[in-house]
């Protein structure tokens, strides 16, 4: 019944983000949360709403969270890398985008987001290498 209950709000979270009505959509990733804390893809999801509506020290704790779970799941770190990438913390986005090529080397989607950070940092040459 949990996971029935689970899943649907997983599908109402996700529809309310689609229409870009972030709050309720994290309210809701949270209903998701109290029923499996341990849910990787209502942490990341909720993470993803949080870092939209520029609440980036929760969308940030939440990757976290997720990563202590989780931590070779590259969809996870590609995200996370991806919003610290957005938010110009290109460091740390680096680290991040590094430990998921580790697990995934040939990751075209995290390259592509590794490179276009690079650039963005200033790093021209280093991201000419990836």
């Amino acid at each position: 019944m949990s996971s029935d209950r689970l899943e649907t709000l997983m599908n109402q979270a996700e529809a309310l983000v689609q229409a870009k009505r972030y709050e309720e959509a994290i309210t809701t990733f949270h209903q998701a949360l109290a029923i499996d804390p341990t849910s990787i893809e209502a942490l990341r999801q909720c993470g993803k709403a949080l870092a939209q509506i520029n609440r980036d020290k929760e969308a940030f704790d939440i990757f976290k969270k997720a990563l202590e779970i989780a931590p070779s799941n590259v969809d996870l770190l590609r995200n996370y890398g991806m919003i610290l990438s957005n938010k110009h913390q290109y460091d740390e986005a680096f680290e991040i985008f590094e430990k998921a090529l580790a697990i995934r080397p040939k990751d075209v989607k995290v390259m592509s987001l590794y490179g276009n950070a690079l650039r963005q940092a200033g790093k021209l040459n280093e991201s000419c290498k990836i």
